[in-house]
């Protein structure tokens, strides 16, 4: 299991960057190691974040999380749109949108309701065909077999 550390950058070496963690065992301050890849922007001062590796005084994937140039290393976080709930008494005249935000015309809208329409009209009409069904079908099990059942005809 790998430990995540938080390291105070001390110097910028052509291939690697000298980081402090706190006091070692003897007093004196534990200096680690990091590859300078992912820290090309960090300066003196910056705080990073980096994993303890099996050799000692090396560590790894080093992130700034504090500094001049921590905002151009990390995105940005994730900030949801606001969406304001719907006001039936607000009555202004918006106009309609698409999902992608762009706006319908009148003739999407007529072509939309339109199309509810008829998918009204076919669900009616399946609705009325299994009606009959149904009675029929009914009437089939309750005639041919109803003296069985206990169903008077």
């Amino acid at each position: 299991m790998s430990r995540r550390g938080m390291f105070k950058v001390l110097e910028i070496k052509a291939d690697h960057v000298v980081v402090t963690g706190g006091i070692s065992w003897n007093g004196t301050p534990a200096n680690y190691r990091c590859p300078k890849g992912g820290l090309e922007l960090a300066q003196p001062g910056d705080k990073i974040s980096a994993e303890f590796t099996s050799e000692p005084g090396v560590l790894a994937e080093a992130v700034i999380e504090e500094g001049v140039h921590a905002a151009l290393v990390r995105p940005a976080p994730y900030v949801p749109p606001a969406i304001a709930p719907w006001d039936p008494n607000k009555v202004e005249d918006a106009p309609l949108l698409l999902l992608d935000g762009s706006p319908l015309s009148p003739t999407d809208v007529d072509a939309l309701f339109r199309q509810q329409a008829k998918a009204v009209e076919a669900l009616k009409a399946r609705m009325n065909a299994q009606e009959l069904l149904l009675k029929s079908h009914l009437r089939s099990c309750i005639c041919g077999s109803g003296a069985a059942n206990g169903f008077a005809k």
